[in-house]
Order: structure tokens, then sequence, then C-alpha cells
């Protein structure tokens, strides 16, 4: 199952009227399958020799009349892509595909109603990949990627250099991160969701999946009224949880948490003010964080800013090297959380 990863600032910034309107409106019910959606032999073969030759013609023939569109922008943004690979093995349709230089590849399998051995429609499946009905602009630089349905990908390219250069000044490579950051940005809220696996992403605005690489998955609806800033502090947290990688599966959710906090806060003022304010309210003796309030709206400003003291009472104790070189022996063997109480409770005080 997708590993997924709340960001703070998604669930600060709940989302706006027109992402609600969205998430409230009525969806098409499913067509009926023609036959059994799985693919004939040869169709993947057909559909990457007509994408090798940039053939738009021969990739979209490979679709009903009804089904052009759909054709059309999947040949346009898989020509962007600096690789895609297509198999039908075992009745599978399966895409692999690669933004920039990221050492992995994302995969997706689809469901395809076909027609007369051409596809005529493909099933809303979760996780949907942001290019399943949007031909996307994409933009790279070495192993920074951006994939935006939005038809915006330079100011997430911009964000996500930013955001690397954050993640490896923070010592992110102790990890075995090699400075890969790819970014998705959904259509809309309802498609953000889709690309979640199914999870249920509350007021998220953008989260941390693998399929197996690392991506960054933004609403493109409430990104509307980010600025710059606001999207470079984004990313830099969700770029420690890639960098995490699946160390950030074994952590306790208030040290994966804490830890991108950490990196973030005192480079995103709003960030940190939000931080100082949601501490303000809560009682000088509250503790570590537990998981649920991380989904919990009421109670997620909270859990995140708690889980921000407790590492840097970690890191004001021990040093951030030796944090970071301790993390995968607290995913394997577990933390003291009492040393960890106290340690926030000390960063707390000090702070005032």
């Amino acid at each position: 199952m997708a590993d997924l990863v709340f960001s703070r600032f998604g669930r600060r910034s709940l989302l706006g009227a027109a992402a609600l309107a969205v998430l409230g409106g009525c969806t098409a019910p499913a067509r009926a399958p023609l036959r059994t959606p799985t693919a004939p032999v040869g169709l993947a073969a057909a559909l990457r020799d007509a994408l090798a030759a940039r053939d738009q013609a021969a990739f979209t023939a490979c679709f009903t009349a009804g089904a052009r569109t759909l054709g059309t922008a999947w040949f346009v943004t898989w020509t962007r892509l600096a690789e895609v690979d297509l198999t039908d093995a075992d009745g599978a349709f399966a895409v692999t595909w690669r933004v920039g230089a990221e050492p992995e590849s994302s995969r997706a399998e689809l469901t395809l109603t076909l027609a007369g051995g051409l596809v005529d429609a493909v099933a809303a499946a979760t996780p949907a990949p942001v290019w399943l009905r949007h031909a996307c602009a994409v933009a790279t630089n070495g192993p920074l990627g951006v994939l935006a349905a939005t038809g915006e990908a330079d100011p997430w390219l911009d964000a996500a250099g930013t955001a690397a250069a954050r993640v490896g000044d923070a010592g992110a490579s102790r990890w075995g991160w090699q400075g890969d950051l790819v970014v998705e940005v959904a259509a809309d809220a309802l498609e953000f969701r889709h690309r979640a696996a199914g999870a249920d992403v509350g007021a998220a605005a953008a989260y941390t999946t693998r399929d197996p690489q690392p991506v960054v998955v933004v609403d493109g609806t409430a990104a509307q009224a980010w600025t710059a800033e606001d999207r470079a502090g984004l990313l830099t947290h969700e770029g420690v949880h890639a960098a995490q990688g699946t160390l950030r599966d074994r952590l306790p959710r208030w040290l994966g948490e804490g830890v991108a906090e950490w990196v973030t806060r005192p480079l995103w003022p709003a960030g940190a003010a939000a931080d100082a304010a949601a501490l303000a309210g809560l009682p000088a003796e509250v503790g570590l964080p537990a998981d649920a309030e991380f989904t919990d709206p009421a109670a997620a400003a909270g859990a995140y800013a708690r889980a921000e003291l407790a590492v840097a009472g970690l890191v004001a104790a021990y040093g951030r090297d030796r944090v970071w070189d301790w993390l995968p022996a607290w995913a394997a063997s577990g933390i003291d959380e009492h040393e960890a109480t106290a340690l926030l409770h000390a960063e707390r005080a000090r702070r005032g």
C-alpha cells in the first residue's frame, strides 16, 4: 500500500471552495465494459512502437473514435517524459515511466475497456497517475522532475530545486538519498485523491507516496493560492519524507514528521509562526503526539509542532548527524519516548 505522508501545510490550509465543490459534485456512472477489460496481445507493442516513432496518428489509431482525446493526452504526456515502457503480460496493461533522471521508475496498472481490440476507455483506478486523463506539462533538471496536470510545471521545478538543496544541506544523504525529487501536480482535489491509492487524505494538500519511486503529490486546486515561498516550504517538508524512503515506514509517526518539520521550520516563516500559534493553546505538560492526531484537522497543527519540538530537543542534546544516523536503529528497535518527551518539554521551555 502506498505510504501516505500528510503535509503540515496541507492540514492547516483546508481545501478551498473550488476543491470542495469538486468533492461535492456528482460523478458519472461507470461505463459497462464492452468486453473483458484486458489488453490484447500486441496492444502495448503497437503503442510503444508509435511512441518511439513519435507517430501520433499511429498511436491514436489504437483508440476508438470516442477515446481519441484520451489517446492524444497520453501521447502528449508520454512523449514529454524521459522514459516510458508498456507491457500487457498476463492480461494486465502496465505503464512504467520516469519524469527525469530519478533512480527509479513509477508504475501504474490500468484497466482498459476495449472495443474491437482498440482502447475505448480507462477505469478510474487508484492509484491513478496524474496523466490518466490529462495532457501534462513536464519540467526536469537532472534528478528533479515535475509532472503537472495543471499545465504549470516550471514554477514547481523551481520550488523543487530549492527544496532539494535544503534537504541535501540537512544531511539527507545519510539515509541513502541521491538527490531525486519528483513532484506530481494533480488537476484538482478529486484526482488528487484518486492518486492516493484510495486512502483518505482528508484536508491534506500534499503527501508523499512510493510506486516505487518516491513522489510528492500536490493538490493543484489548493496550490492556486500558494506563494513561491509556500511551494518551496511544502516541498522541503515532503522532500524530507521522500529522502527517508522506506525508513519512514518504520519510524514512529511523530519522529518522521518531526524530522521533516525540524528541517523546514527555519526556512518557512509561515510554518514556524503556525507552529508557535498551535503550541500557545496547549498545556505545558502535553507530550508526544499520537498517530491519530496527524490526521485530525482539529489536532494536526499541534501534533506537527510537538513533533518538531521533540526532534529539536534530540538534536540539541546529541547533534543532528548523530540523530540522523540513529534513525535506522530506532526504526528497528524503538526509541526511548520518555527521554524524547523530556527533551520536548526542555526545548519548549527554552523557546519560552
